[in-house]
């Protein structure tokens, strides 16, 4: 288990809490008892929290059912997980609810809890309270935390473009595993997964920095980008300044994907991030096709029968979740 990861064990002891609380049986006992698990530990009430805010997904739950079923079957050391499974009285939302958190146990914590998400395929925008405005790309996930001398967006997965209103009292910040980008203009992107976070300037000025090494004495690196110029950030380490099409990088706010004689099996890739269908190909079969044009995100579907209209290949789809990708 690592420090982000909250244990199975604490889930499932927020949803059984959950069900006693809001079932008819809930006690003042209860509340008090509820009260002292949830200050042993921080963890505690951060499952909680989210177990609150996911239960109004699920409407078709009925707490005493659903709590006298996970009572019972807990007896025969049964999991939540198998209790939703095989469990009578069990509901689909109670089922919908497990399933979704036995998923998310593999998650960093920061993930799953933060305030600020989008599923696969979706993208939203937000207006900040300083009037700055933040487009969410599909999968992403982070936190707000606006003080009186920064302004922090804390980006723990997913990618961002972001217009900055002016505030030099208080510098605009993205943070990410790999480092930060600040603001020292307009607009930007920032991209960010487990291995690496790219930062790409639409407009004016962004300085770049990797985290300070715990051995180096807090010494960090930082380079300052320039209208189409972008970088990317890993573990301790941050590229030269390289010259790109900032406004291609960031056509998804638009519903675009922008290529430019990239190789097809990469374009695959990309175009997985926007969908939950699995695209399957062979990489050696393929990789050699070299592909420009611009293709929607909002279809993905079409999206590859626009490339076998230029390719020599072929897509099959042999089931719903399932999109093939074969050389002719």
């Amino acid at each position: 288990m690592t420090e982000n990861t909250i244990p199975k064990s604490i889930i499932e002891k927020a949803v059984e809490w959950h069900l006693q609380l809001h079932s008819a049986s809930a006690s003042a006992a209860d509340f008090a008892n509820f009260s002292a698990w949830q200050h042993q530990n921080p963890a505690h009430a951060l499952a909680y929290q989210r177990i609150e805010s996911m239960w109004g997904k699920f409407g078709d739950i009925e707490p005493n059912a659903a709590k006298a079923s996970i009572e019972s079957a807990l007896k025969s050391g049964k999991s939540i997980k198998k209790i939703a499974q095989h469990g009578k009285g069990i509901t689909l939302g109670l089922l919908a609810l497990v399933s979704s958190y036995s998923a998310l146990q593999t998650q960093p914590a920061q993930v799953w809890l933060a305030e600020n998400k989008t599923a696969i395929g979706v993208q939203r925008s937000i207006v900040l309270a300083d009037g700055s405005t933040l487009m969410l790309n599909t999968n992403t996930a982070l936190d707000i935390d606006f003080s009186g001398h920064q302004r922090l967006i804390k980006l723990y997965q997913g990618e961002v473009l972001i217009t900055v209103a002016k505030d030099k009292s208080r510098p605009l910040i993205i943070a990410t595993e790999q480092g930060t980008a600040q603001a020292l203009g307009t607009k930007f992107n920032v991209k960010t997964d487990a291995e690496a976070t790219q930062v790409a300037v639409v407009e004016s000025k962004v300085e770049a920095c990797t985290k300070p090494s715990l051995f180096s004495f807090n010494h960090k690196t930082c380079i300052t980008l320039h209208p189409n110029q972008s970088t990317t950030m890993r573990s301790k380490h941050i590229d030269s300044a390289r010259n790109v099409d900032a406004e291609s990088i960031s056509g998804w706010s638009t519903g675009t994907l922008a290529i430019d004689n990239q190789a097809l099996d990469q374009v695959l890739v990309e175009l997985q991030r926007y969908s939950s269908v699995q695209i399957q190909f062979n990489q050696a079969e393929i990789s050699q096709m070299r592909v420009s044009g611009v293709l929607p995100l909002h279809n993905i579907e079409q999206s590859l029968h626009l490339l076998a209209d230029k390719l020599p290949i072929q897509i099959r789809k042999p089931q719903n979740n399932v999109m093939i990708v074969q050389a002719k």
